[in-house]
């Protein structure tokens, strides 16, 4: 098992002002025809950051001090991210905010 599902965090498990990718638009195959947007995949984090190299790499560095480089659990795969089975065709970096300004 990956490192990281254990950050995995549904939206009712995110912290105020803390960083997470979070994965939309999912598919279980890469040229899945899916019905609306797909379905939406988990929030990973808190980050301290996501740093993503050449469109194929996906490193991640957690808030409490996990780093992880070289581990095949995220990467980008017929330009689709690429995470536990499922693929998606969006995803986001963000501060999780609960205001609405």
């Amino acid at each position: 098992m990956s490192i990281i599902k254990k950050y995995e965090k549904t939206s009712e498990q995110l912290e105020q002002g803390k960083m997470y990718l979070s994965l939309i638009h999912g598919r279980k195959k890469p040229d899945e025809n899916v019905e609306d947007w797909g379905f939406d995949g988990p929030f990973i984090g808190p980050l301290s950051y996501c740093h993503i190299t050449y469109m194929c790499h996906v490193k991640l560095a957690f808030k409490d001090g996990i780093n992880v480089f070289d581990d095949d659990a995220i990467i980008i795969k017929d330009d689709l991210l690429y995470y536990d089975g499922n693929y998606y065709g969006d995803w986001s970096i963000h501060i999780h905010s609960t205001s609405k300004n």
